[in-house]
């Protein structure tokens, strides 16, 4: 559905155009290259997602600019990655890719089992660059913030342990 649309007629009017849209996409099914398909290896998904039905995803364009609302997108039981941003009409990307973490994905990262517990089920966001035919995601960036989650983790791990021990010191 279009809530609104003005395309100038002149040279520079997808720069100058400005919309409002509403899909849906109904039981599609996707394979996915490049960038995508590498965060699915981290789960140990494959690149192919289930048949869905995907939105209403709403979208606004100006400036040139399509800026998406989030919306997810099912891989698997445990693997539903939210999407936002925008993309160009030049084809550039400047999405962010919110990923959950599950065991399969910190055992690929090398993450110690003991901080698996305080980090599954919660979620990461990575830029999603570059261009539509050649999207570019950076996993040192993916592994970074998940030694930073994991930092977190053990120190609510040791916090959680100190109050256990204070609270049987108390009693």
């Amino acid at each position: 559905m279009v809530d609104r649309l003005d395309f100038p007629l002149d040279a520079d009017g997808a720069k100058k155009a400005t919309a409002g849209l509403r899909f849906n996409i109904y039981e599609f099914q996707t394979e996915l290259q490049g960038g995508l398909a590498t965060i699915l290896g981290w789960y140990g998904q494959p690149t192919r997602t289930p048949v869905q039905t995907l939105g209403p995803i709403d979208v606004q364009l100006a400036g040139g600019v399509f800026r998406i609302k989030e919306h997810p997108v099912v891989f698997g039981p445990d693997t539903t990655v939210l999407f936002r941003g925008d993309i160009s009409v030049e084809k550039q990307l400047n999405i962010e890719v919110s990923v959950p973490l599950t065991a399969t994905m910190l055992k690929r990262f090398g993450m110690a089992s003991s901080a698996a517990p305080y980090l599954v089920n919660q979620r990461m966001s990575l830029p999603l660059t570059g261009a539509t035919d050649k999207p570019r995601l950076d996993e040192k960036l993916a592994a970074k913030r998940i030694g930073q989650l994991a930092a977190e983790a053990v120190k609510r791990g040791v916090l959680e342990g100190l109050e256990d021990i204070l609270k049987k010191k108390l009693k």
